[in-house]
């Protein structure tokens, strides 16, 4: 298993301590396995045979977890390290927009100013996927450039 660069290392880290934290927390089901797969990848390495639950029918959710740990594993760890960043950084954008989006349509309600930013706002899982997406992408691009 190969150690991550000590800057990386920490990046990393403080990502997953806001995981932890409940940055993410409004996340769908596919963006929360994503994050976990990677999450994985970096810590625990490639994911083995034996790692996979013995049945999908008793164990569904052992098994979507095993499939995407599974998938990050094509990954270097350095580049699961980006992407789970680049993921969570997008995550917690996007859920600060919604946190100020929420507040101000409560003052609207209240009789406050303001715009209407929660009725131009797209569905949140197409937000997610779409920003998970922008930053998969960004995280290659910034891997792709350090090599």
């Amino acid at each position: 298993k190969m150690v991550l660069e000590s800057g990386l290392q920490r990046r990393f880290d403080d990502a997953a301590d806001a995981v932890s934290g409940g940055a993410c927390k409004n996340a769908d089901v596919g963006a929360t396995l994503h994050l976990y797969g990677l999450y994985c990848r970096v810590r625990k390495g490639v994911a083995k045979a034996e790692n996979k639950p013995a049945s999908a029918l008793l164990d569904p959710r052992g098994a979507a977890k095993y499939d995407a740990w599974n998938s990050a594993s094509a990954l270097s760890e350095e580049q699961a390290a980006m992407q789970y960043i680049a993921a969570v950084e997008a995550l917690t954008n996007e859920n600060e927009k919604q946190q100020q989006a929420t507040n101000a349509n409560r003052t609207n309600a209240s009789g406050g100013g303001g715009g209407d930013q929660l009725g131009k706002a797209a569905p949140q899982g197409f937000m997610i996927g779409a920003k998970l997406a922008e930053g998969a992408k960004e995280a290659e691009g910034k891997c792709a450039a350090d090599s």
